[in-house]
């Protein structure tokens, strides 16, 4: 049985993008297509709190203070995030809808969108997008295969700085840049986040479920099916704890009995100097660890070489021993 009841003081915060390389588990051999792959692939990681939130509103404290550090795939945290975002957006705007008396202004569009100001909500009258990031946030092949001669292009979400990016790229683990454009010459139209993350790293969600809001039918879905458990912590916050590596050496709350810390010290210690490796020392290509694998290569054939020279220089002194006594062999 899992208590995660302490998880509602809690808000999700983004922290930060990483991006480390590992070993391919085939080796990096042919994977059945004619694609000759390295034999190693990129994998990006986002690093996310558990914040305490805060009493005066739904946000939590840029500090974090008594917060625990949590580390998942990139993909599988921008998918449930993203979410999670869109759900409390339509519940808190549907919310200041409701509760708006627009009764007796003189236009009822200026009021609500005075009643969203005063709120502080930016995106309720935004029209839904079209372009489905979700689709791109691993690396995708939009146009070629190479099998025809066109350059192949791939559009994916990458670590920049402290954001989350999408970006056009001509490998299929999206870390060579295409040319800057690319994406419009192909598809006739601008690639949106490419200088706008697709995550704030001051936005959060917060971990408490949602009841019911009269007016919104979607909303009102998500909190019935979430509310069906016991507890009082969203469907989001669930699955991102379930699925993440945690250090909850610096939590607060009292509740929890058992703080996890089986991840800290990959998350403070052997990812920051994983990713010092991938990126180099600039921050640059992962062509570093090329580099690597070349002179470990280098290395073990130069250990190879000296070991064999070793055992022929020890087998040449045995022969001439053994030729030495046939010439000192007894005189006629």
């Amino acid at each position: 049985y899992n208590n995660y009841a302490w998880i509602t003081d809690y808000s999700v915060q983004f922290h930060s993008c990483h991006t480390v390389s590992s070993f391919r588990p085939d080796g990096g051999d042919e994977d059945g297509d004619g694609y000759d792959s390295s034999p190693t692939e990129i994998q990006r990681l986002i690093r996310f709190r558990l914040c305490p939130t805060s009493d005066s509103d739904s946000s939590c404290s840029k500090k974090c203070k008594g917060g625990g550090d949590y580390l998942m795939e990139m993909r599988e945290f921008l998918e449930t995030y993203l979410e999670a975002k869109v759900v409390q957006d339509e519940y808190a705007c549907e919310a200041v809808a409701n509760n708006c008396d627009c009764e007796n202004a003189n236009d009822d569009d200026v009021c609500l969108s005075e009643c969203y100001a005063e709120a502080g909500l930016e995106n309720c009258e935004e029209e839904e997008e079209e372009w489905q990031v979700d689709r791109y946030l691993e690396c995708e092949n939009i146009v070629g295969d190479n099998d025809d001669g066109t350059q192949a292009l791939y559009v994916g979400a990458y670590c920049k700085g402290s954001g989350v990016y999408l970006g056009a790229f001509t490998d299929r683990d999206c870390t060579v840049a295409a040319d800057e454009n690319a994406y419009y010459k192909a598809m006739g139209s601008t690639l949106p986040y490419q200088t706008t993350s697709l995550i704030s790293s001051d936005g959060c969600f917060s971990c408490q479920e949602q009841q019911e809001n009269n007016g919104n039918d979607d909303a009102n879905d998500d909190a019935n099916n979430d509310a069906n458990d016991e507890d009082n912590v969203n469907e989001y916050c669930e699955e991102l704890y379930e699925r993440s590596a945690k250090c909850e050496k610096f939590i607060s709350d009292a509740s929890t009995v058992y703080p996890k810390t089986g991840g800290c010290d990959y998350i403070f210690k052997t990812l920051p100097q994983l990713e010092k490796i991938t990126l180099g020392k600039n921050g640059g290509s992962s062509s570093l660890l090329t580099t690597i694998f070349m002179w470990v290569f280098l290395a073990s054939t130069l250990m190879v070489g000296a070991y064999a020279y070793f055992l022929w220089s020890k087998l040449h002194r045995k022969e001439g021993i053994n030729l030495n006594a046939d010439d000192k062999g007894p005189s006629a």
